[in-house]
């Protein structure tokens, strides 16, 4: 499962970052994200990811 983007509480922020849950170990990983910049912090959103991409919909 990944999870990209949120919303911090107690620092009022927006987020970019993307992590991946392992159900098997039941552990987080930040993933480093290359290549083009990453898309803008947003929560509110939804994604999908088809084949190698993740599309990312709307969001605040």
């Amino acid at each position: 499962m990944y999870i990209f983007g949120g919303y911090q509480h107690d620092h009022y922020q927006h987020l970019n970052t993307l992590h991946e849950f392992n159900p098997e170990t039941s552990r987080w990983r930040l993933l480093q994200q290359y290549g083009l910049d990453p898309p803008i912090s947003r929560q509110r959103h939804c994604s999908v990811i088809v084949n190698d991409r993740v599309f990312i919909f709307g969001g605040l």
